[in-house]
């Protein structure tokens, strides 16, 4: 590759990373609303399907999204882009297969786990109307993968971009239509919790809406660039599905490891604040203000050091 074809390439991955960076900063600005719109209790109880959502779905996405990857680039270098294509379909069963499991876990077992760990029944509903989004994160991620393994950044960029969007925006509206029905429910029952409860649920809902857009963009995008392919190989040897998925699961679980010890903290520091202070009246409101309040102010810091160290703001500013 080229000197020229290298810096392309460099620049491509900066600004994919600067854009991952600049959407995470955009969800923790979301907080803020969400607490002056369901209060403390409302974020506390959609906060444990928000990174329930990222720690599984981080733990599947990024496994499988960077094992696809792999070995969709080792194969496309080779020009075997039949064996390329085995591997996206390998890893579509695959993704699909752990998403729909993960999925029903999380719809059969999240009441029980809000109520016997977390002793919040009601972020349990938030839990179950989340779980369908892990299985279209994972196809979304699968995508990326093979995208990404093709050596475009482009459609991984776009989809980050056009997801945050929705979930900012399906987050806010569908909080504030249930927050108000929930105030309804909670004049006719005598207990505010219906409010915050259903303002969570509207949480759920947006994580949910924006998973569905987002799979269906990058699947648009596969089908546009698969009718536009016109490439050819001489194909000599092919790889057999076994051995793909076989490749895929060891590829894959270093990078869901990584994933899970970087993005399951704030699940178990929850986990943790609300097992120990459970005796304590106002033990979700603490934990709903520090997740709305304090703990963005303290991402966006450590995220724009990130940029900062990495050089992306210099780029872009200079």
């Amino acid at each position: 590759m080229s000197r020229k074809g290298k810096g392309a390439k460099g620049r491509r991955k900066e600004s994919y990373g600067a854009v991952l960076i600049f959407t995470c900063i955009a969800s923790l600005i979301l907080r803020v609303p969400l607490v002056y719109m369901t209060g403390e209790k409302g974020v506390a109880f959609g906060s444990f399907a928000i990174e329930l959502y990222v720690a599984a779905g981080c733990f599947f996405t990024y496994g499988f999204s960077s094992a696809t990857a792999s070995l969709v680039r080792y194969r496309v270098r080779r020009e075997q882009y039949g064996n390329a294509g085995r591997v996206l379909k390998n890893a579509l069963f695959a993704g699909a297969f752990a998403g729909i499991l993960c999925s029903v876990l999380l719809t059969l077992l999240g009441p029980d786990f809000a109520r016997n760990v977390l002793h919040q029944p009601v972020a349990g509903m938030c839990i179950s109307i989340m779980a369908p989004a892990i299985v279209f994160e994972v196809m979304t991620g699968v995508w990326k993968g093979y995208f990404e393994g093709n050596g475009s950044h482009i459609p991984s960029s776009h989809s980050i971009v056009i997801k945050s969007v929705v979930m900012i925006t399906a987050s806010l509206i569908s909080t504030g239509i249930l927050y108000r029905y929930g105030q309804k429910v909670s004049a006719l029952l005598q207990d505010s919790i219906y409010a915050a409860a259903y303002g969570a649920i509207g949480i759920s809902i947006g994580i949910l809406i924006s998973s569905i857009v987002g799979f269906l963009h990058i699947l648009f995008v596969f089908l546009v660039y698969r009718k536009s392919s016109g490439r050819k190989e001489q194909q000599k040897n092919q790889d057999r599905g076994q051995h793909i998925l076989r490749m895929l699961m060891g590829t894959a679980l270093p990078f869901k490891m990584y994933a899970l010890l970087g993005r399951g903290i704030l699940l178990l520091d929850g986990i943790l604040f609300i097992r120990q202070k459970r005796d304590t009246a106002d033990t979700i409101l603490l934990w709903g203000n520090y997740y709305g309040k304090c703990l963005p102010v303290l991402g966006i810091m450590i995220l724009f050091c990130i940029l900062f160290h990495e050089g992306y703001l210099r780029r872009i500013i200079y």
